[in-house]
């Protein structure tokens, strides 16, 4: 038993992985899967709704654009209030808008109220994301880091592509209005079970208050058995010093916080490029809307091969030189689609630019969450998916003015293979930088 302090990091280092921390990342991957089908929904129903309104292709841009706006205000507005008030208070809070405003895109009657909804939607799926990932990080031990969160991480793959089974088999019979309808209520009905058994950030109680009624009972569940007062838990030793906006640049952090917002932002517009508007232009390259359907699905499924796979190896062999081949073999790859005339081409071509756009995503998001203390984890995160959601933006916004201006579908998708390639060069002159940061960050102990 341990007897001298110790900080949570060092505490959770030292010891097997446990049920608490175990229960922490299945529901916070759970709250991943919710937020991927409310992402998501509204890119497969928009081939049909285009349809039913009578909407030229590319309308729908500003509607993916909305939803995302106010993901990157959720972002940067709202995530970081879990430095002061916790994790769990603004994921379950995060979770209630989402589930209710998902609910409420069934009662659209127009393209600017659908908007709207998704507008407001976008807000809580902004702030639910840092702090699920934030809180992964925080329970999950320094050797297995990125592997537990790029696994987790999936979860928002897993519910991407929930999506795309649901609006396959619900929306021929049900009509679109049902895909809302099921995301909402799963959601809804995923908040007690947050609430409940969700569990704190440990990391967040011992800065707020090392001898809290709260923060002993969250280190007994994570000790497993009664303390008997030998545990004496101090806050990690950056935490005074690293407050507001600032800390984030400071203390040899400039070079990673600067390149780690920059890959944010050419993924994220390559994957919400794809994410959004891949059904469309598979349909419009002469694949039925089924067939497209699928075959979204499967960059989903890939998305959540390549989170679990690539976050595995990273922490066997060298991140960085992991996530550079992900980048580069997802440029290739994202071009094949472009060449691809059969179905069965097409969907195992889109099962390899989500295995390695997803991937490569989740890497950088271990990465971002460990490079920082917890006090400002969540800014970190925040600001960092707030420049992603920039480029999550311009991605299926400009692509909706590129087929509105009757851009083949082609070469739309060669397109998007630059900013992938643009992420590996990036990352490459970084590199050094980043990993002097890691091993500091490593003796540390944070």
């Amino acid at each position: 038993m341990v007897r001298s302090p110790v900080t949570v990091a060092s505490l959770i280092d030292r010891r097997a992985v446990g049920g608490l921390q175990y229960r922490a990342f299945v529901l916070s991957a759970l709250s991943l899967v919710v937020e991927g089908y409310d992402t998501q929904a509204v890119a497969y129903i928009a081939p049909t709704v285009s349809k039913d309104w009578s909407l030229p292709m590319g309308a729908f841009g500003p509607v993916f654009a909305a939803g995302l706006i106010g993901s990157a205000l959720g972002s940067i507005a709202l995530a970081p209030l879990a430095d002061r008030v916790g994790r769990k208070r603004v994921m379950v809070a995060s979770a209630v808008a989402v589930g209710t405003l998902t609910l409420l895109c069934m009662t659209a009657q127009s393209l600017h109220a659908l908007e709207l909804l998704r507008f407001c939607t976008g807000l809580g799926l902004g702030a639910a994301l840092p702090n699920a990932l934030a809180l992964i990080s925080e329970y999950a031990p320094e050797r297995k880091r990125t592997s537990i969160v790029s696994i987790t991480f999936s979860g928002l793959a897993v519910g991407a592509a929930l999506g795309g089974i649901v609006a396959a088999q619900c929306v021929p019979r049900l009509g679109w209005r049902s895909v809302f309808a099921m995301g909402g209520a799963a959601t809804l009905l995923l908040c007690p079970v947050l609430q409940w058994r969700l569990p704190e950030s440990l990391r967040f109680l011992v800065m707020r208050d090392r001898k809290s009624t709260a923060t002993l009972r969250t280190l007994r569940q994570l000790m497993g058995m009664p303390l008997g007062g030998q545990i004496e838990l101090v806050p990690e030793p950056e935490a005074a010093k690293a407050q507001g906006w600032g800390s984030l640049l400071s203390d040899g952090r400039a070079v990673a916080t600067v390149t780690y917002g920059c890959l944010a932002f050419f993924t994220l517009l390559t994957l919400y490029l794809l994410n959004n508007w891949l059904p469309t232009l598979i349909h419009a390259m002469g694949f039925e809307i089924s067939q497209a359907s699928w075959s979204t699905a499967g960059f989903q499924l890939g998305g959540i091969l390549g989170a679990i796979s690539l976050g595995l190896l990273a922490d066997r062999l060298d991140s960085i030189r992991v996530v550079v081949a992900a980048y580069l073999a997802a440029a290739a790859i994202i071009v094949a689609i472009a060449f691809a005339q059969r179905p069965s081409i097409m969907a195992l071509a889109a099962l390899g630019a989500g295995f390695m756009v997803v991937g490569a995503q989740s890497c950088n998001n271990a990465m971002v969450a460990s490079l920082y203390p917890t006090v400002s984890r969540g800014k970190a995160l925040g600001s960092n998916l707030t420049i992603g959601r920039i480029g999550s933006i311009l991605g299926p916004t400009i692509t909706g003015w590129l087929l509105l201006l009757h851009v083949p579908p082609q070469r739309v998708l060669m397109w998007a293979a630059v900013p992938a390639a643009i992420a590996a060069v990036l990352l490459l002159v970084a590199a050094n930088s980043i990993r002097k940061l890691t091993d500091r960050q490593r003796l540390s102990g944070l």
